[in-house]
């Protein structure tokens, strides 16, 4: 129920408004403006991070939000304990996606998937420490999945930093220019992020009916919605392929 609520009202907001990078990035790595990339990519950031204001609101008060939609107590409580834990970790895989997009319209495919599977490997470790070793439970959970998100956000950035091919499109820390012509991203990212937001609630919601059903319906609900999930990562690596070669190609006026 937990993860239901962090994909409900923050990931599938953020990587819906961060598929804008994909047409913004992309266009202007075609058409060789290079530091607009960067602007780009920091104007992304600085509105995913505005989106948290509300988030940690509806957090801080989702067990009453669930309790008010007849699911049980006690999983309503632990999922507000976890989703409240998890907030860091959260924000920095917005951030972390948002530089994944950013490096996709680039071709910089393989830098995210190094850092993904070196915190993939140590998040075993860390799910064993907090939730087997320390008997932390849900808390220890969530404590675990911060550490992995977190260190993907470090990680990533800090490659960003010190690649010598990406020295002119990556900005580093956000300035002024950021701050502008905000309503350009959100033409893009508002209704991306509505689309996604619409798909991806259609089987998020079904955990709300499971869970009217019983605590195992709403069990076994999960176990299928993620296996939906990895069903779907093919296709949508293809499609984050074929965004990416789309718009360099429209940057570079090669429109057929």
């Amino acid at each position: 129920m937990g993860n239901m609520l962090v994909n409900v009202l923050v990931f599938a907001v953020t990587q819906g408004l961060n598929g804008a990078l994909e047409t913004l990035v992309s266009q202007s790595f075609g058409a060789k403006k290079f530091e607009a990339c960067g602007i780009f990519l920091n104007r992304g950031k600085i509105i995913c991070t505005l989106l948290f204001i509300p988030v940690i609101f509806l957090f801080s008060y989702s067990d009453k939000i669930l309790i008010a939609l007849h699911q049980n107590a006690e999983i309503s409580t632990v999922a507000r304990m976890y989703c409240c834990v998890l907030i860091p970790g959260v924000w920095a895989q917005s951030m972390f996606d948002a530089t994944r997009r950013f490096l996709s319209a680039q071709f910089e495919t393989t830098i995210p998937l190094y850092v993904q599977l070196f915190t993939l490997i140590l998040h075993f470790f860390w799910c064993w420490l907090f939730v087997t070793k320390m008997d932390g439970r849900e808390v220890g959970a969530a404590m675990a999945t911060n550490i992995t998100y977190i260190l993907n956000f470090i990680i990533i950035e800090c490659v960003c930093c010190f690649k010598p091919s990406l020295k002119g499109t990556y900005q580093g820390i956000p300035d002024r220019r950021a701050l502008r012509n905000m309503c350009e991203y959100l033409k893009i990212g508002i209704p991306g992020a509505c689309m996604l937001c619409f798909e991806w609630w259609c089987f998020e919601l079904l955990a709300i009916f499971s869970g009217l059903m019983s605590v195992e319906a709403l069990a076994a609900e999960v176990i299928i919605v993620n296996l939906v999930a990895l069903i779907f990562m093919v296709p949508l690596g293809t499609a984050y392929a074929a965004s990416a070669f789309t718009g360099v190609f429209l940057g570079r006026g090669k429109i057929n």
